[in-house]
């Protein structure tokens, strides 16, 4: 609910015209928030693999790091997510919304009736894989 709650204030904003610059730098930590809490308290449950949790994690602390050396270096910063980040965040959210439906089914996410659930592990895991370390190149072209 709070993934579609938030995909529809972005639309809403984007209608109306009206996106400002606090919500534009809010609104991906909220997001970032909402994403990092629920891999944890799913990784407690046992029901997403701790490796994931790390791995995006790790992505958003590089990220966040990155953006304050940029801001420290540059003295600007400006925040775009990219088609792969969008990417990552997308399947992040659906990776998290399948565990819960499957869940509500009355499935663990970890039994015969959940064989799909790797797939959306693993496509979850390389994409923030590959979108963090594509940050990390634009990043440094950035710097250099």
């Amino acid at each position: 609910m709070a993934g579609l709650t938030d995909l529809l204030d972005g639309l809403l904003a984007r209608i109306k015209h009206q996106k400002t610059k606090l919500g534009a730098l809010l609104d991906p930590v909220a997001d970032k928030a909402l994403l990092v809490s629920s891999f944890i308290t799913l990784t407690m449950l046992e029901w997403i693999p701790k490796w994931l949790t790390i791995v995006v994690i790790s992505r958003d602390a590089i990220l966040i790091i990155g953006n304050l050396s940029i801001y420290i270096l540059t003295g600007d910063l400006k925040v775009s997510p990219s088609i792969l980040g969008k990417l990552t965040t997308n399947s992040q959210v659906l990776l998290i919304a399948i565990i819960l439906v499957t869940i509500n089914l009355g499935f663990q996410p970890n039994e015969s009736g959940a064989l799909y659930l790797p797939v959306f592990l693993w496509l979850s895991g390389i994409l923030t894989l590959v979108s963090g370390l594509h940050y990390i190149y634009v990043g440094l072209k950035i710097v250099s």
